[in-house]
C-alpha cells in the first residue's frame, strides 16, 4: 500500500494512492470531467477547495474547539510543539496576517 493510507486503487495490479490523483483518475476514465476544459477546471476548483478546507480545519482546530481541544491528545500537542519551532514556520507563525477564514 503506497504511503501506508487510504484510499488506494489498483490498476492493472498497481496500486495508486492518494485521493484527488485516483479521483481524477476515475473522473477522466468515465468521462465525469464535464463536456470542456472549462468544466474540467471548475471540477478541480471543487476538488481542491474541499482539500483547503480540510487543512483550514486542522490549522484551526484549537480555535474551532477551545484551547483545551488537544489536551487528552499529549503525542498531538508534541508534534505541534515541534513543527512550530522549526525556524521557518516558527518566523512565519509570527509574522502571518491575519484572516477571518
Amino acid at each position: 500500500m503506497p504511503y501506508k493510507k487510504l484510499p488506494v486503487l489498483e490498476v492493472d495490479g498497481k496500486p495508486v494512492a492518494q485521493s484527488n490523483a485516483v479521483a481524477r483518475y476515475l473522473a477522466r476514465k468515465y468521462d465525469l470531467m464535464g463536456k470542456d476544459e472549462w468544466d474540467a477546471m471548475i471540477c478541480d476548483e471543487l476538488v481542491d477547495t474541499l482539500g483547503d478546507l480540510k487543512q483550514a480545519a486542522l490549522e484551526n482546530f484549537e480555535y474551532m474547539f477551545v484551547a483545551p481541544a488537544l489536551d487528552k491528545y499529549p503525542a498531538l500537542q508534541a508534534l505541534k510543539r515541534s513543527i512550530h519551532r522549526i525556524p521557518a514556520i516558527f518566523d512565519w507563525l509570527i509574522r502571518r496576517p491575519f484572516t477571518n477564514s
